[in-house]
């Protein structure tokens, strides 16, 4: 972004830029997409990871941000933060994000989720990029999965 291109001291301009015309044609892809009965099931499957995108103290159950404490049983932990390099935003080298992600790209299929999808779908993109074609988002997040106390959450202790 803006950050990384002036760090780098790369051109700017005030001139008003007009770029060509384009015709984008959007192609629903159901399968990127996970609801709760997805990743209900997905708690008990052993080929399905769940991944959370959620910061550690809210993954942990230390911070209540959605009404309830604590993470998606058996998800596995990496933040959007953890993906990006603190001082340009851009994400991290890709060997440094296959040891982040190491333990999920040996999975059939994973689910991402955080509050309301927009973490997730950051460690979506990164999977996908590390050559995980069957990776789905739970757009719902924790605020859809926080709303019905009989869907269990787990608290590191």
């Amino acid at each position: 972004g803006w950050h990384c291109w002036t760090l780098e001291d790369r051109p700017i301009s005030q001139k008003k830029e007009t770029p060509p015309q384009a015709n984008f044609i959007s192609r629903y892809r159901s399968q990127m997409i996970a609801d709760k009965e997805d990743v209900l099931k997905a708690i008990d499957e052993k080929n399905t990871c769940i991944v959370s995108a959620l910061g550690r103290r809210q993954h942990r159950g230390e911070r209540n941000e959605y009404g309830r404490r604590g993470h998606i049983p058996g998800a596995m932990n990496v933040t959007a933060w953890e993906i990006l390099d603190r001082q340009t935003n851009r994400y991290k080298p890709i060997e440094e994000l296959k040891r982040l992600f190491k333990p999920m790209l040996d999975q059939d299929r994973v689910i991402t989720y955080c509050g309301g999808g927009v973490a997730a779908s950051s460690d979506a993109f990164i999977l996908y990029l590390l050559g995980h074609k069957q990776v789905a988002v739970y757009d719902g997040g924790l605020m859809e999965w926080c709303a019905n106390p009989e869907l269990p959450l787990e608290v590191d202790t």
